[in-house]
């Protein structure tokens, strides 16, 4: 069996090597006084995440995706997927009311109208490229 070396970083140099317990590894160093306005930031970032929901959105394509991103982050959302979620898959923390009434009704307002131009689009390409009597 081999003897392990203590790691430096858990002894004290006031006392040689002599290993630290974890009391005195914090009495080690002084806390750093917060001033007012890192506490009012801190204790409004807790208050904020108590009221909001995690919502999984699973879109059908790359550009409901790009849209639905688009859309939140006009709102101050952060979108984001964890790790192992398919692409097309949006994660996003909000109050409830906020993806009821802004969010969701305005990425299917977009999304609509982005359907409607992808048809034509397609429409117009099909005809120029294979002629009228392909559709």
């Amino acid at each position: 069996m081999k003897k392990r070396r203590r790691d430096a970083s858990s002894r004290n140099p006031a006392k040689g090597n002599e290993p630290v317990s974890v009391g005195e590894a914090f009495s080690l160093h002084k806390p750093r006084q917060l001033r007012t306005e890192e506490l009012a930031a801190a204790l409004q970032a807790v208050l904020q995440h108590k009221e909001e929901d995690e919502f999984k959105f699973s879109l059908q394509d790359p550009w409901s995706v790009q849209l639905f991103v688009a859309v939140a982050r006009k709102y101050g959302l952060e979108p984001y997927r964890t790790h192992g979620q398919k692409s097309q898959t949006v994660m996003v923390r909000a109050r409830k009311s906020v993806v009821e009434n802004q969010l969701w009704p305005e990425f299917n307002r977009l999304g609509n109208r982005l359907n409607v131009a992808f048809q034509k689009a397609t429409d117009e390409l099909i005809r120029e490229s294979l002629g009228p009597d392909s559709q």
